[in-house]
């Protein structure tokens, strides 16, 4: 597991410290100093970086979760029983309300159950949103359908390592708040992507919290960048990242960090392909 910051806190690394004595797990913490503006592409690319590091292979189906989601306790295994042809996953979230994420109970999640009781209108919100998912899909292969749908919600979704090399990742121009999902959903189909559409069965609880989000998604600030045309291989991404101060990788077993390194940003591939 590696857990990307767009910050450098010690309370953090005391956690992830913990989290691996407690859960007995392996967890690669990436982080550097905050730099003023959220760059939500940059610390997901810091995640790949750091995948690419640590030897991850092309074939490799990473999940992205944002941090106020906590995933389904079949989340991982649904992901990894998919087969090797696809390469983009379409997930999605359940927005848990104020009550919900006041009642979130850990426990029953390490039962394997949902963490609250989930309603029948936010489960009919999934069915729905589903099956638009389903239908742009079908759409995608006649050629019909918008170029970033079925799309991608960053807070919830999957990549081969492969097809974010391709596009190369994120495209670190996005700063500030959304769009750059719809960004690289675009350019991954650009790139021969083949999406699954996991809407209603590949699922995140997100946390209420309050939000930065426009009320309509034509006012968010990363839309004026989302319209503006560009190539399938951004210009600031993967490989060619907007500057950032050299973020620290800190390996953690066992509850304590057993190694640190800085981050290195990969050699850009010789040719750019398609996947």
């Amino acid at each position: 597991m590696i857990v990307s910051c767009d910050v450098q806190d010690e309370s953090i690394r005391s956690l992830v410290a913990s989290c691996t004595g407690e859960f007995s797990l392996d967890i690669t913490l990436v982080d550097r100093p905050h730099q003023n503006q959220c760059r939500l592409s940059q610390v997901r690319n810091n995640g790949l970086r750091a995948a690419m590091q640590l030897g991850a292979e092309p074939s490799d189906l990473i999940a992205f979760i944002d941090g106020d989601c906590s995933p389904a306790s079949d989340h991982a295994a649904k992901i990894a029983a998919l087969p090797d042809s696809i390469s983009l996953v379409c997930a999605h979230r359940i927005e848990l309300t104020p009550e919900q994420t006041e009642a979130f109970d850990e426990s029953v999640v390490r039962d394997h159950r949902p963490p609250v009781a989930i309603t029948r209108d936010q489960l009919a919100a999934l069915d729905k949103r589903h099956a638009r998912s389903r239908a742009q899909a079908f759409w995608r292969r006649l050629s019909f359908s918008k170029g970033h749908k079925p799309k991608i919600l960053g807070a919830n979704f999957a990549a081969r390592l492969s097809l974010a090399r391709a596009v190369n990742g994120f495209d670190e121009a996005f700063v500030e708040w959304g769009a750059e999902d719809d960004d690289f959903s675009h350019r991954a189909y650009d790139a021969g992507a083949r999406p699954h559409v996991g809407v209603r069965d590949i699922i995140v609880y997100h946390q209420f919290h309050p939000t930065r989000a426009p009320g309509k998604w034509a006012d968010a600030p990363g839309v004026a960048r989302f319209n503006e045309p560009g190539p399938m291989f951004c210009r600031l991404g993967l490989y060619s990242p907007l500057d950032q101060p050299t973020p620290t990788v800190r390996e953690y077993a066992g509850g304590g960090c057993r190694c640190e390194n800085v981050l290195a940003t990969p050699t850009p591939p010789a040719s750019r392909t398609t996947v």
